[in-house]
């Protein structure tokens, strides 16, 4: 992160897979916080760890509300 403007990040992945990349990316990176909400039971098996996961049963249908500011 090189913005000066901002000091701290979250991130919030809403998918059917682990954020595995952003939570790798950002593993050391005290400044930003990945949250996220993925089915527990799919690829991959070995999930990257991010700061918050929440995994979810299989039979769930989610959806999402974005509000931007």
């Amino acid at each position: 992160m090189s913005c000066k403007t901002l000091s701290q990040v979250l991130i919030v992945d809403l998918d059917v897979h682990q954020g595995d990349g952003t939570a790798a990316i950002f593993a050391d990176d005290a400044r930003v916080f990945t949250l996220s909400f993925h089915c527990g039971s799919n690829f991959p098996f070995k999930k990257q760890t991010s700061d918050l996961d929440v995994s979810l049963p299989d039979d769930l249908a989610m959806f999402a509300v974005v509000i931007v500011r």
